[in-house]
């Protein structure tokens, strides 16, 4: 477990991705270990920021994001109750994207405050797990938000997007503003029954 603790404060500036989880492979090289999954847990202040057009073709800025496009089906990233997480991106043809997973995706739970603001595109959450044919619902991604996601976007923003599907629980505020566009939340793929 990787933990920022009450009171510290973790800034990342200029960099196209802020935390970066590191994965273990079997032998085989393809497939991620379950039980090696990672926890992220801020319970202090985490920042970052880019004003750069230099890091790649598409100009993302990600808060949060692994090193070959997926997690850990047992990974999880936990922003606590009195905690901050924010993503920016200042440059007019910036993308940021607070949390972003392909397939075998770790959980997202937030309690305190998850920003994300783009002078471009905002995404707050941007999920691509696809197991929603296990039955036992254990490698399914889990939302949690009992907190404030705020995402602003200057052309336009998405407050959480679950291309494979989610289960998602909101208690907390999701606020998505955008010059253009703006979705709340956008979930396709269904589950069987």
């Amino acid at each position: 477990m990787f933990e920022i603790g009450v009171g510290q404060t973790l800034s990342v500036v200029d960099d196209w991705v802020g935390v970066v989880f590191r994965d273990s492979y079997v032998n085989d090289g393809h497939h991620p270990v379950d039980d090696a999954g990672p926890v992220f847990v801020n319970r202090g202040t985490v920042s970052i920021t880019s004003a750069s057009e230099r890091y790649s073709i598409d100009n993302w800025v990600r808060g949060i994001d692994h090193e070959r496009g997926a997690f850990f089906m047992n990974a999880a990233f936990v922003n606590a109750a009195d905690a901050t997480f924010s993503v920016s991106h200042t440059s007019l043809t910036g993308k940021a994207t607070g949390f972003y997973s392909g397939s075998w995706s770790g959980d997202f739970t937030n309690h305190g405050l998850f920003r994300v603001s783009s002078a471009h595109i905002a995404i707050g959450i941007e999920n691509w797990n696809g197991n929603f044919f296990d039955r036992t619902h254990s490698n399914n991604f889990h939302f949690e938000n009992s907190g404030q996601l705020s995402v602003v976007g200057a052309t336009a923003a998405y407050g959480a997007l679950f291309y494979n599907g989610a289960f998602a629980t909101n208690s907390g505020s999701i606020s998505v503003t955008g010059g253009q566009r703006a979705w709340g939340s956008c979930c396709s793929g269904t589950r069987p029954s």
